[in-house]
């Protein structure tokens, strides 16, 4: 494990302090992963259980139990959390996650029921999973625990992991070491003219080179790439080869190390010898990057940035349409998408926060210029006294 006991106890500790915030006692925090990624961090951060399953097995009566790919922990009266799973007991390596006690179900939600009606629970029950548990669950554990309201708590994580902790941040940094070497192999290949599946090949290297996972290399080149995100919506790249001149974007991201979300990107020209109107695209573009990031200091609100945002991407010439992107960049942990979101045109203003020393922050362009391309640019850091440590180091412009 690269936390120990220590750190798990006090992340227990910070989501029972967001759990009584909220007014509650307990919550059921679940987690989805099985080799899956996008639902996996909130249990994962809280003890670093991950299912081995084949995915999201099927739930059915003729297959062997209901909830393979699930699991939960569930929190009572600041107790010692317990952690459910519908596989066996002995399969999981004990040593490699916090010190507490597992349970295995053959009916995972009944099972998750039955603990906290054993436990005397009645009245509300939090919960992080209304957009992902399955509607089966929601039947299993109505049945279990009848006396219980489970309810959704959007922000029942973000509250305890909103100040990343100094062992995270050496873990975060590691993570932007492993993604900057990915992606600068990727933006490097491309550039000298590979293919990308070969330049994404030796992305991929990297990140496993460097201990860590991922959920998606991104690439688009070419005229296509000004409207469309990826190559390939299954696997983010093709066996296309972009020709020289083209406009080529990269991103790496994923669980890039340790189970931590990184997402930089970056815009480059095949054959770095960029045309005139590429070279201003490229250069505005990571301009807006450079002053958003400069924005960002302790007390100031996202909102004020997003503000920003909108005047630098329409000085620049932006000819995206408004809705192309959401945001200007989010919070990054176990999961991203995370506050504090930078709205563009005022959305998300559900995920707007203030920045405080120890936030892992993003800011991110797509800044368009009809018939020469779109420039696409990601940077992460920490947030300082000082203003944002960088995490990732692959160039921003290569001439």
């Amino acid at each position: 494990m690269l936390f120990d006991k220590d750190e798990y106890h006090g992340r227990w500790n910070r989501l029972y302090d967001s759990i009584e915030a909220a007014g509650a006692r307990t919550a059921v925090v679940w987690q989805r992963s099985a080799g899956g990624y996008d639902r996996a961090g909130d249990l994962h951060w809280l003890c670093n259980y991950a299912s081995l399953a084949s995915g999201q097995e099927p739930s059915v009566a003729t297959w062997p139990g209901i909830g393979r790919g699930f699991a939960a922990l569930v929190f009572h009266d600041r107790q010692e959390p317990t952690l459910h799973i519908a596989e066996p007991v002995e399969l999981v390596d004990e040593t490699e996650i916090a010190p507490l006690a597992i349970h295995s179900h053959e009916n995972l939600p009944a099972g998750v029921g039955a603990q906290l009606a054993g436990l005397g629970v009645e009245g509300t029950v939090l919960h992080n999973a209304d957009d992902f548990l399955p509607i089966l669950f929601g039947r299993e554990l109505a049945a279990a625990a009848p006396g219980i309201t489970f309810e959704h708590d959007d922000h029942l994580i973000y509250r305890a992991h909103r100040i990343k902790s100094p062992a995270e941040h050496e873990v975060m940094r590691e993570a932007g070491r492993v993604a900057s070497s990915a992606l600068t192999a990727l933006m490097s290949g491309l550039m000298s003219g590979q293919s990308e599946r070969e330049a994404s090949a030796a992305a991929a290297a990297a990140i496993v080179r460097g201990g860590g996972g991922f959920q998606r290399i991104g690439v688009a080149h070419g005229a296509r790439s000004e409207r469309v995100f990826w190559s390939s919506s299954m696997y983010g790249y093709s066996d296309e080869t972009p020709a020289t001149g083209d406009l080529v974007r990269g991103w790496v991201y994923g669980p890039i190390y340790g189970g931590y979300w990184l997402d930089p990107g970056r815009t480059a020209v095949v054959g770095n010898k960029p045309t005139a109107a590429q070279r201003t695209l490229l250069e505005a573009g990571n301009d807006v990057v450079e002053r958003l990031l400069d924005a960002i200091r302790p007390g100031v609100s996202s909102a004020d940035v997003g503000l920003l945002g909108d005047e630098l991407m329409a000085a620049a010439g932006n000819e995206a349409e408004g809705d192309y992107w959401e945001l200007y960049g989010h919070g990054v942990g176990k999961d991203f998408y995370l506050p504090p979101a930078i709205p563009a045109h005022g959305s998300y203003a559900g995920l707007v926060d203030t920045y405080d020393v120890g936030m892992a922050v993003t800011v991110e362009i797509f800044l368009r210029h009809a018939g020469v391309g779109m420039a696409t640019f990601e940077r992460t850091g920490l947030v300082t006294e000082r203003g944002v440590e960088l995490l990732d180091d692959t160039p921003m412009i290569w001439w």
